[in-house]
C-alpha cells in the first residue's frame, strides 16, 4: 500500500529545495560501503541506483557528501522519533552547514520496508524525479531503521568543485573465483593530496567485504603517475561466498584530513562455482512412451571445460547415462565454461506411479573432486488408461454400435475394452484397430488402438457405457471412458 506524494516547493536565495514522498511497499533491499561513505546497506543502495538513473540518462553521477549526508541522517531520525514525514523547515541552514558555498538544494524524504520501493516511487513522482536528475554535483542520503520500516532523506546540493587532485583516484580493474567460496578483486587507487597510500573498502552483495592497503607494485601506474609512485595497487581475497553470482564494489578512501570524499571506483560480478566436484540441474521431466522417461538439464566439472558423463537414477536403479554435450548457451553466459554442457537422457523401463529421479554427474577423470548426484526430483508417471467413446449408433435393428479409442500409458500392446448397456454386462473386446488419427497424437504408442464393438439388445432407448482395461500387472485403474444414449430400432 502507499500513500499519495505530497510534493512542494520551497526557495531559499539562489536555491531551489523540493519534495517529500510516503512509500509502504513489501520487496527486497540491497547493497552497502563505508565509513566517510553510506554507513548502511539502505544508504549505499540509494545512492548506487540514483547513480544508475543519472548515467542512465546521460548525466554525471552524483559525489557522496559527508556534511549532506550527516544532517540527511540527522532529520531521518526526527522523522523516525515523531513517525512523521516531512520536510526539515530549517533546510537551507542545514546545507549552509553541510556544503558552505552550495547554489542550489533539494530533498526527498521517504518512508517504507524496501529500498527499491522506495527509489522507484521517486522515479515516478514528477518532483522527486526532476531532483534526482536535477542540477546538482553532490548528495548524501541518511537511513533510519525501525525494525522492518526505514525513514530516508535524500539531500541534494550543487556547489563549487573540490580543488584539482583533492579526491582519490583509481580503477576496479576486475575479481575473479580463486578457490572454493573465494574470490579475488584487484586495481589501483591514490590520493592526489598525499604521497602515502591510501586504504581501499570492499563490499560484497551490500555486505562488508574488507580493507586493503593500495601498497602493491603497479609499474604502469608508476609510469602514469611518476609523482606518486609504482606502489599504488591493491588486491583482497574475499571468502564465505556461495555457488552463484555476486556482486563486489570498491571504493577509495580519502585520505585522513585531506579534502574529498570517497570515490566508487567500480562494481564488478563473479561468479563462484564449486570447485572440485560436478554440479548442474534437473530442468524438465516428460513421458516420451511407454514406460520412458525423458530426463533433461545441464552438468558440468568446474575442473574442465570438456562435457562429462551424466546417469539418471530412478529409485535407486541406473536407468540411462549419456554424455552432456548439448548446446546451453545460458550456461556459458552463467560459468563461463563453454556451451556444450546440455543433456537430454530417456529412462526406459519406469512404470506408472511415484518415482525419485536423480541425475548423477561423473567426475571428470585425473581431477579434483567426486562423481555426485547433481539434482533430485519427485516424478509420477501416469499408469491409468485414457481414450474415447466417439460414438454409439444402431446401424441395424437390434445391435448397438460403440467406436472410439484407448491406450494404457504403461504399455505400447492393445487393451480390452469392457461395454456396458444400461448398467448391464454387455461384452468385451480389444482396442487393436488402426486409429492414424490417435497415432498422430500419440506416436510412441502407434495406431493400433481403436476398437469398433457390435452387441445385440432390445428395441428402444438405451445407455451404453465403455471402460478401458487396465493392462495386467500395471498400475492404475479401469476408467471410464463415456457413456452415450442410443435407440435401437
Amino acid at each position: 500500500m502507499s500513500t499519495a506524494p505530497t510534493p512542494h516547493r520551497r526557495r531559499r536565495g539562489a536555491a531551489a529545495v523540493t519534495a517529500v514522498i510516503a512509500i509502504l511497499l513489501a520487496g527486497l533491499a540491497t547493497v552497502s560501503p563505508a565509513r566517510a561513505l553510506p554507513q548502511s546497506s539502505e544508504e549505499l543502495q540509494f545512492h548506487m541506483l540514483l547513480n544508475q538513473l543519472r548515467t542512465g540518462f546521460g548525466l554525471a553521477p552524483l559525489s557522496w557528501d559527508d556534511g549532506l549526508a550527516a544532517t540527511a541522517r540527522n532529520w531521518s531520525s526526527v522523522m523516525l522519533q515523531s513517525d512523521t514525514l516531512m520536510h526539515d523547515p530549517n533546510l537551507g541552514a542545514s546545507l549552509d552547514w553541510a556544503v558552505p558555498g552550495w547554489t542550489r538544494g533539494g530533498e526527498n524524504v521517504g518512508v517504507g520496508w524496501d529500498v527499491t520501493g522506495i527509489h522507484n516511487a521517486f522515479v515516478n513522482s514528477g518532483p522527486h524525479f526532476a531532483n534526482m536528475v536535477g542540477d546538482f554535483n553532490r548528495v548524501g542520503i541518511g537511513v533510519q531503521r525501525n525494525g522492518p520500516k526505514i525513514f530516508v532523506t535524500v539531500r541534494f546540493a550543487k556547489a563549487p568543485a573540490d580543488a584539482p587532485g583533492s579526491t582519490p583516484t583509481g580503477s576496479f580493474d576486475g575479481v575473479s573465483q580463486t578457490g572454493e567460496g573465494t574470490a579475488t578483486a584487484s586495481g589501483w587507487a591514490l590520493d592526489p593530496d598525499t604521497t602515502g597510500t591510501i586504504d581501499v573498502h570492499v563490499y560484497v552483495n551490500g555486505g562488508w567485504g574488507g580493507a586493503t592497503q593500495a601498497s602493491g607494485n603497479r609499474p604502469d601506474v608508476g609510469q602514469v603517475f611518476p609523482q606518486y609512485g609504482p606502489n599504488r595497487g591493491w588486491s583482497i581475497t574475499l571468502g564465505g561466498l556461495g555457488p552463484g553470482t555476486h556482486q563486489v564494489c570498491a571504493y577509495a578512501i580519502n585520505a585522513p584530513g585531506s579534502r574529498g570524499w570517497n570515490p566508487l571506483l567500480g562494481c564488478r560480478s563473479v561468479t563462484i562455482r564449486r570447485l572440485g566436484s560436478p554440479f548442474g540441474s534437473i530442468d524438465g521431466l516428460a513421458q516420451r512412451g511407454p514406460g520412458e522417461l525423458v530426463v533433461q538439464g545441464w552438468a558440468l566439472d568446474p575442473d574442465t571445460t570438456g562435457a562429462i558423463e551424466v546417469e539418471v537414477w530412478v529409485d535407486g536403479v541406473k536407468k540411462a547415462s549419456g554424455v552432456a554435450d548439448l548446446s546451453r548457451p545460458d550456461v556459458q553466459r552463467a560459468f563461463g565454461m563453454g556451451d556444450r554442457h546440455g543433456y537430454r537422457l530417456v529412462a526406459t523401463g519406469v512404470s506408472g506411479g511415484w518415482h525419485l529421479v536423480c541425475v548423477r554427474g561423473i567426475n571428470a577423470t585425473g581431477t579434483p573432486g567426486v562423481s555426485q548426484n547433481i539434482g533430485c526430483t519427485p516424478v509420477t508417471m501416469p499408469g491409468t488408461p485414457f481414450g474415447s467413446l466417439d460414438s454409439a449408433s444402431s446401424p441395424r435393428a437390434g445391435v448397438v454400435r460403440v467406436a472410439g479409442w484407448a491406450i494404457d500409458p504403461e504399455v505400447a500392446s492393445a487393451i480390452e475394452i469392457h461395454v456396458y448397456v444400461d448398467g448391464r454386462w454387455g461384452t468385451r473386446a480389444t482396442a487393436n484397430t488402426s486409429r492414424p488419427d490417435v497415432g498422430r497424437v500419440y506416436p510412441a504408442w502407434g495406431s493400433l488402438h481403436g476398437y469398433v464393438i457390435e452387441l445385440a439388445t432390445t428395441k428402444g432407448p438405451h445407455q451404453v457405457c465403455a471402460y478401458a482395461i487396465n493392462a495386467p500387472g500395471t498400475v492404475g485403474t479401469n476408467p471410464l471412458l463415456g457413456c452415450r444414449p442410443v435407440t435401437v430400432g
